[in-house]
């Protein structure tokens, strides 16, 4: 078939040829209606492997199971007393083949067996909630309430009226139709109804994605010819799939739902998915668990920053009050409200609406449109064509509950976050829109009159066609596009959660550029509750265009307070305090448009988490799959999941969580399930003895850097004594009870008596190689560490590599080298066999990383007897192969390592061989 044949075959299978089929059928005894005949008989003619035969597509029985337990019931939505109607249409082909002589009887009778067959499970998956599309629930709907879906007027009208139903009527009719009982249990019907839709969206996607293919499969050549019909070839395509659709849903429905009513059936949330693809990126790296970090924040010996929310866990009520006075999602409210009432308006005349609410918001007419623009992204308002209408998420504005509302502010996250390159564009430097700043003499301030043409939000200029000249930042550092924006929000929700709530702009700016934080303990000043903006400073600090040079929205801090926050070896150049000021406004820019959601707060460059900010990444995190426990369950959680936890948690977070963990219950029962979860738990048992002062990383820094302290920050450690004596005295007996342990014993140990114990006790030898192999790991890691050091200090030029004996930069002037001889030294004194035994020991034990080891292997190698040196030597190699491994070919003298296809081959060349030798 090429150009129009392909077309008008199909139109003539799908008209004629439908036509002759519903005759025959009639003339045998059966109905067969017109939309489920021509949708059935279409997905066998599109099938890659069908086949046109005497004007109809040849139905085979593989094709018949395919098209019943596919896609058709994904979204056909029969009536209830005739489910079985596509299957009888796929047996009324089979009859016409064989009355065409091109099937036998035979043939025919499996046919009608293997339809009769998938029939069962497809009446059964036509009503299953896992597999639905938004045209199949709509339908099944409208058909269960008696609705007439042949008229596509009445179809039309159901529709209007189902948007206007209360969100709890249509919550209730979409997850009863979609989910189960069991699924939404433990999630609450709100967060289930947004899962399901996402999951349906998808769905539905996917379905007319797979018909349009397979449509223009059939239009390919006309599609691409020179008849000058291309679009009109493309608008016959979607006309078909629609009619496809239609046919076994509602008159009209996919066309209403792709068009008018395209509200209705979101295709997928394409606001979180970004995020939420993010965050599933990092969920390896910060361990998949974020602390409840203005929970435990009070509990830590840093100054609480609860304070500013007033602390505590809010309930369903204040979660909703919290997110309803966020500046900006109450702006979005109004606009919405307004257009509600109007019953929608005119995109001129909500133009010309923007004066009046500039005024009312107390901020200036480019904020508004601004606002209006994010209402339309969250979905506040609905814009279509030159006519503006409330849209779904006011609804949820009105009558959603707490989960509704909280979903919705995690939209309008993602929202904002999308709007970044409409924000870059907007700005046009000193002399131009200066609306970041609150109007100093009302909402009118100086800008120009505002444009009443249609509210367009592709009117805007581009940020890099501005003049705009400086003498420290060049034009093109103030291209602030959408990856750095998009990227930092992540990344300054992350520090706030790993920095007890509080995060300092200009140090958060200095880590983006990859500067070295030498003072990143500082402690960052609260913002006092006093100090929060009003809703209209906010949103206009929210909404305003960025700006580099606007120092009234944000300036760096004194040279002073900069070296106290980050470290400084000498006053910022010119060059340097350009790059900072250009990183820090942005950082200070999403900053401010996440306190215009309420998430932060922020005054000049301190920024602060909000209960809500808390809240919001925590159902964003919770859905990218990880463990957001609140305090309670941090209290009655089981040992090996609080395990895990120490080691994703922030420092203070650890010690929040622990002492709250080991105080909710009998503390020595819950101090030993403590440690021994931890013991069977590999690598996670240092973060919890890292709480007790056993720090390898700090040991191993001191080592290398002889004759240098490395005090841990107090917020970073239990306290010793524990302020409750029997608490104390609880923690000490589980350490001592520990030291028997053949993993962590040696650890154990050195807790013990940190806080005091003096008993001589003695731990597992493989416990004590334990600690040992730990500890030379960390000197080799450590190392990076005394590179950086050695950099800061001028006197010194840094660690040497191990060279000759007696010469500069030899062996006795290798820290590293020392602090390894030293360290393995100490241990094997009273090993049981020496040295040589205690290197067996550390190359028989399970998980011993030999690369991190090989280069402490062979400087013990160098340094000591022959004796222990060979047993270095041998602990460095890869364990020998085992007699009977199979092992790879040896090439040839000077051939090539033979592949695994030139094995194979010549393995079935032998084989054959051995067959004509009579050895098969």
């Amino acid at each position: 078939m090429t150009g129009h044949d392909a077309v008008t075959e199909l139109d003539e299978v799908l008209g004629a040829g439908v036509d002759r089929l519903r005759r025959a059928a009639e003339a045998r005894g059966q109905v067969l209606p017109v939309g489920p005949t021509v949708t059935t008989v279409a997905l066998v003619a599109l099938h890659r492997d069908a086949r046109l035969r005497a004007g109809l597509p040849e139905i085979t029985p593989a094709l018949a199971r395919e098209i019943l337990t596919g896609t058709l019931p994904t979204f056909a939505a029969p009536p209830r007393d005739d489910v079985a109607v596509c299957p009888r249409v796929l047996k009324a082909l089979a009859e016409e083949q064989h009355d065409a002589r091109l099937l036998s009887a035979k043939k025919l009778a499996k046919l009608h067996a293997a339809i009769d067959e998938a029939t069962g499970p497809y009446e059964r998956a036509l009503f299953a909630p896992d597999r639905p599309t938004w045209e199949r629930f709509y339908a099944r709907l409208m058909r269960d309430e008696g609705v007439e879906v042949a008229d596509e007027v009445t179809v039309r009208a159901w529709l209007a009226r189902y948007r206007e139903r209360p969100l709890a009527d249509r919550k209730t009719a979409f997850l009863a139709a979609t989910a189960d009982a069991a699924e939404i249990e433990p999630m609450g019907t709100a967060t289930a109804r947004h899962a399901r839709a996402v999951i349906v969206g998808q769905l539905s996607e996917t379905v007319r994605s797979g018909l349009e293919q397979a449509v223009r499969t059939f239009y390919l050549p006309h599609l691409y010819g020179d008849d000058g019909e291309h679009e009109s070839a493309i608008a016959r395509i979607q006309d078909w799939v629609d009619r496809l659709i239609d046919g076994v849903t509602a008159a009209g429905l996919s066309t209403f739902l792709r068009e008018e009513f395209r509200d209705l059936a979101p295709s997928d949330d394409l606001l979180l998915r970004p995020i939420v693809w993010e965050l599933r990126e990092k969920r390896e790296d910060y361990g998949g668990c974020l602390p409840p970090v203005l929970d435990l924040a009070p509990l830590a010996p840093r100054l609480p920053v609860a304070e500013v929310d007033g602390g505590g866990v809010p309930g369903p009520a204040a979660t909703a009050a919290l997110i309803r006075s966020a500046p900006l999602l109450s702006a979005a409210a109004g606009l919405a409200r307004w257009v509600d009432e109007r019953g929608g308006v005119s995109a001129a005349e909500f133009a010309r609406h923007h004066r009046e609410a500039s005024a009312r918001l107390g901020v200036s007419e480019s904020v508004v449109e601004r606002v209006a623009e994010f209402a339309s992204a969250v979905s506040m308002l609905r814009v279509r064509e030159d006519r503006v209408a409330a849209g779904e998420a006011w609804q949820l504005w009105r009558e959603g509950d707490a989960d509704d509302l909280l979903h919705l502010a995690a939209m309008s996250y993602g929202a904002i976050r999308t709007m970044a390159v409409g924000l870059a564009e907007d700005g046009h430097g000193p002399h131009g829109d200066q609306d970041g700043d609150p109007p100093a003499d009302g909402p009118g301030g100086d800008d120009p009159e505002p444009d009443e043409s249609e509210w367009d939000e592709s009117e805007v200029n581009d940020l890099e066609s501005g003049d705009r000249e400086s003498d420290d930042l060049e034009s093109d550092e103030l291209e602030l596009g959408d990856p750095e924006l998009g990227e930092a929000d992540v990344s300054l929700l992350f520090e706030l959660f790993g920095g007890q709530g509080t995060v300092s702009v200009a140090r958060r700016a200095a880590a983006s550029l990859d500067w070295r934080i030498r003072r990143a303990r500082e402690p960052i000043p609260p913002i006092p509750l006093a100090a929060a903006d009003g809703p209209d400073t906010a949103l206009a600090l929210a909404m305003r265009a960025p700006d580099p040079l606007d120092s009234k929205a944000y300036a760096l801090p004194s040279d002073g307070e900069l070296d106290r926050l980050i470290g400084l070896d000498e006053p910022l150049g010119a060059d340097e305090r350009a790059e900072l000021t250009r990183q820090a406004h942005v950082t200070a820019l999403v900053a401010d448009r996440m306190a215009g959601l309420g998430m932060v707060r922020r005054a000049g460059d301190t920024v602060v988490l909000s209960r809500l900010g808390e809240l919001v990444i925590g159902h964003l995190a919770g859905q990218a799959g990880w463990d957001v426990p609140r305090l309670s369950e941090v209290a009655s959680t089981e040992p090996a999941l609080m395990v895990r936890w120490l080691g994703s948690w922030p420092a203070w977070a650890r010690v929040s969580g622990l002492l709250l963990w080991a105080g909710a219950r009998d503390h020595e029962r819950r101090w030993r399930d403590l440690f021994t979860a931890s013991a069977a738990s590999p690598g996670r048992y240092q973060p919890v003895f890292e709480l007790l002062g056993i720090d390898n990383s700090r040991w191993a820094r001191e080592r290398i850097t002889a004759g240098r302290r490395y005090e841990a920050p107090l917020d970073e450690l239990l306290p010793s004594p524990l302020p409750d004596a029997e608490a104390e005295r609880s923690l000490r007996d589980a350490l001592r009870a520990a030291v028997a342990d053949p993993t962590i014993g040696a650890y154990a140990l050195a807790a013990w008596r940190s806080r005091g114990g003096h008993e001589a006790l003695d731990p597992p030898p493989r416990a004590r190689a334990i600690l040992l192999r730990d500890r030379l790991v960390s000197l080799e890691i450590g190392a990076f560490w005394s590179l950086l050091i050695s950099d800061a200090s001028p006197e010194s030029d840094g660690p040497r590599g191990p060279g000759e004996p007696g010469e500069p930069g030899g062996e006795t002037d290798d820290p590293l080298g020392r602090a390894v001889v030293a360290a393995f030294d100490e241990e094997a004194e009273g090993w049981p066999g020496g040295g040589g035994e205690l290197l067996r020991t550390l190359r028989e034990l399970p998980g011993t990383p030999l690369s991190l080891l090989a280069g402490a292997l062979a400087t013990i190698a160098r340094r000591r007897p022959h004796a222990v040196a060979q047993a270095a030597g041998q602990a460095a190699e890869p364990a020998p192969r085992a007699q009977n491994a199979p092992g790879r070919p040896r090439p040839p003298a000077g051939g090539r390592v033979p592949s695994r296809r030139d094995v194979a081959r010549r393995r079935e060349l032998a084989n054959k061989s051995a067959k004509r030798k009579g050895r098969g």
